[in-house]
């Protein structure tokens, strides 16, 4: 066997290896993580489904809808997750839904949501505003306030 098979031979070995890793990476690190507790009742922020989106945030007129878009998988959402069930108990007045992006994704797309986290705001079924990226309680509060 000439050097320039043998070359070609591990160039092709190496490049196969590099695809297997990068497939197992892949679904070893897509692998949705297990179940997160039971939240607090004092939380006042819920999960809605990609169907629930019309009647929990579309049609509620009694107040206004922070809608909080994260995916498990999104390290800043691992942050900014428990800054909004906090802060929930101190907005009466809001009412807080979460969706999963990765279970929402024709939603995601309509709301025009490619990353996460992203925090919307609505009332009578229309955007005031929006906010992407991660954040601290004070500026979750000075968004809100807005």
């Amino acid at each position: 066997m000439g050097n320039s098979n043998r070359g070609a031979i591990i160039a092709i070995v190496v490049v196969v290896a590099l695809i297997i890793v990068g497939v197992v990476a892949y679904f070893v690190l897509a692998k949705e993580p297990a179940a997160a507790p039971e939240v607090s009742e004092n939380v006042r922020m819920y999960e809605i489904a990609e169907s629930q989106f019309d009647k929990e945030v579309m049609k509620a007129t009694e107040k206004r809808v922070i809608v909080y878009f994260y995916a498990n998988w999104c390290g800043p959402c691992k942050t900014t997750t428990p800054i909004l069930e906090e802060t929930s108990k101190e907005f009466l007045d809001y009412k807080f839904v979460k969706i999963n992006g990765d279970k929402a994704e024709d939603l995601c797309l309509k709301e025009d949501i490619y990353s996460f986290p992203q925090i919307l705001v609505f009332y009578k079924g229309k955007e005031l505003r929006r906010r992407v990226g991660s954040f601290d309680k004070t500026q979750l509060i000075e968004f809100i306030n807005h």
